[in-house]
């Protein structure tokens, strides 16, 4: 069984996505686990790594999190799984044909 120390690569507070990238020259298909062991503090980003990692390695197993570690992978999936709606936004638009400087101020003074 092939395990990767997280804590030992990146640190106990993996703040950076680059930092979390570091698990992509190591894990390969014999890797059964990243032990999260020691690890306090995971950004959005590394978790969002994290995923990736795991889509691109099903078997791949996360193990030994701490609760806030776990957590923020938690809500990074459930985010990931949700479908975005996008309401939208609606700007009136005003075009002004300016011809010289005293337009324009006029223009901007006006609107």
């Amino acid at each position: 069984m092939n395990e990767i120390r997280l804590k030992e690569v990146c640190g106990a507070e993996v703040r950076s996505r680059v930092n979390a990238k570091k698990l992509y020259g190591l894990v390969d298909s014999t890797t059964a686990s990243v032990d999260m062991n020691g690890v306090v503090f995971i950004s959005r980003s590394v978790a969002d790594e994290l995923c990736n990692l795991s889509d691109a390695f099903p078997a791949l197993q996360f193990i030994n999190m701490a609760e806030d570690v776990e957590l923020m992978l938690t809500i990074v999936r459930k985010g990931r799984s949700a479908r975005r709606v996008l309401k939208p936004r609606f700007h009136k638009s005003v075009t002004i044909n300016c011809t010289n400087m005293d337009d324009l101020r006029e223009a901007l003074v006006s609107h």
